[in-house]
């Protein structure tokens, strides 16, 4: 499911930020002739681009997966103790 909003502009932004010198260098290299450079700037860059949101979803996905098992958890365990409560039902 893909969702926009500020979390994606971040990551869009990261990933220009970081990027970008380096198409600028591939794209310069190309038009003075060094065509090996600018190719591996080329390359460099558009992994670069994606780098930055693929790894602040990783971390992203750990952190809201670590809340769920903790909820799951603490759902868990005061299941376990309701039924214990005398009077529970009136």
């Amino acid at each position: 499911m893909i969702q926009f909003g500020l979390f994606r502009m971040a990551q869009a932004i990261a990933g220009a930020s970081t990027a970008g010198p380096m198409f600028f260098l591939g794209f310069q290299s190309f038009r003075n002739g060094n065509l090996e450079f600018g190719a591996l700037m080329l390359v460099f860059g558009s992994v670069v681009f994606f780098l930055p949101g693929l790894l602040m979803e990783r971390i992203l996905d750990d952190v809201i997966s670590m809340k769920d098992r903790v909820i799951n958890g603490t759902k868990k365990k005061l299941r376990s103790v309701l039924p214990s409560i005398p009077f529970r039902d009136r």
